[in-house]
């Protein structure tokens, strides 16, 4: 068994980068290299990874039964993204990461709603998916910098744009080599 399935990571190496480069433009802006910065890396990280956990788990109970160990595995990725989360609320009294942190488990618990009725694969999933993944920009510069401003919303939008213009790519790409595929 490859190291990946052994620790149920996700497949998916576009959402790798749709995770990290944004994380590395909020970062590079703010230009501030800091524990925090760390601290908002390993919880972005784990919660990301616990979503083939928590897809798996659904889509069993979704077929009426209990996938044990993936609801294990959820549990512990997001325990360890709340304790790598919590200093930057309850040290650095960071308190934006509260609602940043809201907004991604409520995309994260709707995105797998999705995915259970097999809708996380439309236009709509996929941009929610990457409004979500995208929040990285602004809560790297945040940790960097210190400051929740409107430089923050505009690097979050603009990474933004820049994923979502590859979903229109790849679905006009398939449309053209394949016209009766939607």
């Amino acid at each position: 068994m490859s190291q990946r399935s052994l620790l149920k990571l996700p497949k998916e190496h576009g959402a790798w980068a749709m995770l990290y480069v944004p994380f590395a433009v909020g970062s590079l802006v703010a230009w501030n290299a800091s524990l925090r910065l760390l601290l908002v890396l390993l919880s972005a990280t784990f919660v990301f990874i616990a979503r083939e956990s928590l897809l798996a788990w659904r889509r069993a109970r979704s077929r009426g039964l209990e996938n044990h160990e993936a609801r294990r595995f959820m549990l512990s990725y997001l325990a360890l993204a709340a304790v790598s989360g919590a200093p930057l609320l309850l040290v650095y009294r960071m308190y934006w990461f509260a609602p940043m942190g809201l907004a991604a488990l409520v995309l994260l618990a709707f995105n797998a709603r999705q995915a259970v009725l097999r809708e996380d694969r439309t236009i709509g999933g996929e941009m929610m998916a990457i409004g979500g993944l995208t929040l990285t920009a602004p809560a790297s510069y945040y940790a960097a910098s210190g400051a929740m401003d409107l430089t923050a919303l505009w690097l979050w939008a603009l990474c933004a744009l820049y994923f979502a213009s590859s979903v229109f790519y790849v679905k006009l790409r398939v449309h053209t080599l394949n016209p009766r595929m939607e």
